[in-house]
């Protein structure tokens, strides 16, 4: 068997670069802390940690009028006092525009945010401020972030109200 030049050259190569160690890149902009908390990237259709419960729903158009009659729910439910104040942003990465979908104290009751799918074309990233005062969330001092990209895939779709409710009450527990 003969090797040609350019074939030994190229394993030749190869095991040169094997001896080198790989390049590493800095962790994303995304992760890690910010200056106001740490960041909580949420990847599934609940969440539980932090002394906060969430859980997405989607409420699909029974009409048959496509998916841009669809609405996005989450709800959101705090286990503890620590919590007094939200603020619920839709981002753009491309353009860094944001959009404040809700900014407030905590209600007493959990709190559900209806959003058209559409919102996530325009605002991919969901990103959940927690403030422990109503002076940190005037401050913009977040305690920690939760952000989601996207609805996540694990979201379940339901066709009626009642089981939409009753898919998040029961994910909360």
């Amino acid at each position: 068997m003969t090797f040609k030049p350019s074939i030994y050259l190229f394993l030749l190569s190869i095991l040169y670069c094997l001896g080198k160690p790989l390049p590493t890149w800095p962790a994303p902009p995304s992760s890690g802390t910010t200056a106001g908390g740490r960041m909580i990237h949420g990847s599934l259709d609940t969440f539980k940690g932090e002394g906060v419960r969430l859980a997405w729903g989607i409420l699909k158009n029974s009409q048959g009028k496509g998916p841009e009659m669809d609405r996005v729910v989450f709800r959101i439910q705090t286990d503890s006092k620590d919590w007094e104040a939200v603020r619920i942003e839709g981002i753009d990465p491309f353009s860094s525009s944001r959009s404040t979908l809700y900014s407030a104290l905590f209600p007493f009751a959990p709190l559900d945010l209806s959003l058209p799918r559409s919102h996530f074309d325009s605002f991919p990233r969901t990103e959940i401020h927690f403030f422990r005062s109503y002076a940190e969330l005037q401050e913009g001092n977040p305690q920690w972030i939760l952000y989601f990209v996207g609805v996540p895939d694990t979201t379940p779709e339901f066709l009626s109200v009642d089981r939409l409710m009753n898919h998040l009450e029961k994910a909360l527990r």
